[in-house]
């Protein structure tokens, strides 16, 4: 990239996209160099990196511009880390006290945003962990009930009696960082004390009512577990809109083997119901 006064260079490299600077940006760059971070902050990548790795002059109004850049990509949920800061960039960083808003990190290879030291396993006790968080914080919100669950509180796929369940809602959640199903499993006799428990005893809980049960319970349990794992862990998992499958329908659900399978039994005063994540899909 071009290192000349006020050349910013822009690039995207497999989802990433990297600004870097030149020895020098001067006031008078500083509006183009704005615009720009409106429309880079639209652009949809799971990552900006800025190289500050030439840098040698840059005035305050460089580093609010960037502070502007990234409130923007927060109003959209995305990150912003900083590689390669020298020390006279990072004292100017300190002296405005912008470090949280720089998020140094001294070599490129951490900027990743799938963390390069994270095997399978960590990967997915994480997961469960905020999985069974979510679960009780749902449970709490939606029914004003308790759950028992912990990450360790699984169970093995012959262990549960497939044929009581009448709905299956799934989440599917397929891009480069995790591919798997995260499914709720319940009968319509705990649909229905759930309903009941949210709208009054004397409702007439219909299929309508017990699939949209389904359906904001898991949305619920994956979104606050979504936000926690990206925000926290650094993870990208996607948004996703649940499916409701009843019984007739369970045949199309390419449930994987039992290894690639983990089941936990979320257990209420109102009932039992099971979350599933398939790593096999």
């Amino acid at each position: 990239m071009d290192t000349d006064l006020n050349v910013i260079g822009s690039k995207t490299v497999q989802g990433v996209h990297y600004i870097k600077f030149p020895t020098e940006v001067t006031d008078g760059a500083i509006p183009k160099l704005i615009e720009d971070f409106r429309e880079w902050a639209k652009m949809e990548v799971q990552v900006h990196i800025l190289d500050f790795g030439r840098l040698e002059k840059a005035s305050e109004d460089l580093f609010r511009a960037i502070q502007g850049f990234e409130v923007l990509l927060k109003l959209r949920n995305m990150k912003m880390l900083s590689i390669n800061v020298p020390d006279a960039v990072n004292n100017a960083i300190e002296q405005l006290r912008l470090e949280s808003t720089f998020n140094r990190l001294q070599e490129e290879e951490k900027a990743n945003p799938k963390k390069k030291w994270m095997t399978q396993g960590t990967m997915k006790k994480m997961l469960f962990k905020h999985l069974v968080q979510a679960a009780h914080k749902s449970v709490e919100v939606t029914l004003h009930s308790t759950v028992s669950c912990d990450e360790n509180y699984l169970t093995k796929v012959e262990q549960i009696p497939y044929d009581k369940v009448d709905l299956i809602c799934v989440i599917s959640a397929n891009n480069e960082f995790l591919k798997a199903d995260f499914r709720l499993l319940s009968s319509f006799k705990v649909l229905d004390r759930f309903a009941q428990t949210m709208l009054g005893k004397d409702v007439d809980v219909d299929d309508e009512m017990r699939e949209s049960m389904a359906s904001e319970l898991l949305n619920m349990i994956y979104t606050q577990a979504k936000s926690a794992l990206n925000d926290e862990e650094e993870f990208r998992l996607p948004g996703a809109i649940p499916k409701v499958i009843r019984k007739p329908g369970f045949g199309q659900i390419k449930r994987s083997t039992s290894s690639n399978i983990t089941l936990m039994p979320m257990v209420t005063p109102l009932g039992t119901f099971v979350i599933e994540v398939d790593f096999g899909v």
